[in-house]
């Protein structure tokens, strides 16, 4: 819906970058035209082809086919046709839930077409429905990640921020009713700084210089959540302790005769 709504209207589109989507009537093919291409008047903007009341004989006119042209009526009906999408119906199934998390999964599942949504993509959009300038920032910080060879995926920030939000460990909570603007602002202002503080962590404590070590982006999230309740500065032998959580939780895992190996415990690090 998003594309078709910059095609329609390109000055929709926030960054300001126009998609000058062309049809050629010679050939009825879509083009991404090159600078050479858009000097072509037989390579139709489609935005202007979708208007409603647009007038066919008055666009070739333009383009400099006279009317006795022998294509001219051709071309007209193949201009029609890509008008004729605006009466093309588009399927919509309505779902009722009170529970995000299944909502979530739903929408996951069914979004197969284009490009594959998370549920963390989900959870970026409704926040930036809700914080005017939420969008913006939250995309800033991931590229201060990428720029500092630590780049998350959004899951494991927004499992951090629903964490430092008091909503739980399931971010989908986070597009709950009660997360207003000012809310998400905060928990986001929160995640960034614990992150910062695990990152510092992770690099001068553990010798661990980039992202792509980590045997998940999830263990990041024990750090920073310490880190952040004590204000990024550690109690004596937490440091040594915390440590030795993050290499046991890069460990695999392996079944023996007593159960399952597991990294100890984040309560036991603060005690």
């Amino acid at each position: 819906m998003t594309s078709l709504a910059w095609v329609y209207r390109p000055e929709s589109k926030a960054d300001g970058r126009l998609i000058d989507l062309r049809f050629d009537v010679r050939t009825e093919e879509f083009v991404n035209p090159s600078a050479v291409q858009r000097q072509d008047p037989l390579l139709i903007p489609v935005s202007t082809l979708l208007q409603e009341n647009v007038q066919f004989y008055q666009v070739l006119l333009k383009a400099g086919v006279p009317l006795d042209d022998p294509n001219f009526g051709a071309w007209t009906q193949r201009m029609q046709k890509v008008n004729n999408i605006r009466h093309h119906q588009i399927a919509v199934i309505t779902y009722e839930s009170d529970d995000y998390e299944e909502v979530a999964e739903l929408f996951a599942r069914l979004n197969k077409g284009g490009r594959r949504l998370s549920k963390g993509d989900l959870v970026y959009s409704a926040i930036a429905a809700r914080w005017a300038d939420g969008l913006d920032t939250m995309d800033s910080f991931h590229q201060e990640l990428q720029d500092s060879n630590f780049a998350l995926n959004r899951e494991a920030v927004l499992r951090l921020m629903s964490l430092l939000a008091g909503t739980g460990a399931h971010h989908i909570k986070l597009i709950g009713a009660d997360m207003d603007e000012a809310a998400l602002k905060e928990a986001w202002q929160d995640t960034e700084r614990a992150l910062r503080f695990a990152i510092d962590f992770l690099k001068g404590e553990c010798s661990i210089p980039r992202s792509e070590v980590l045997s998940s982006p999830n263990v990041t999230i024990v750090p920073a959540l310490l880190l952040h309740h004590r204000g990024g500065k550690l109690r004596p032998r937490e440091s040594q302790l915390l440590r030795r959580w993050v290499y046991t939780a890069m460990l695999p895992r392996c079944e023996t005769r007593h159960g399952t190996g597991r990294p100890t415990s984040p309560s036991a690090i603060s005690r």
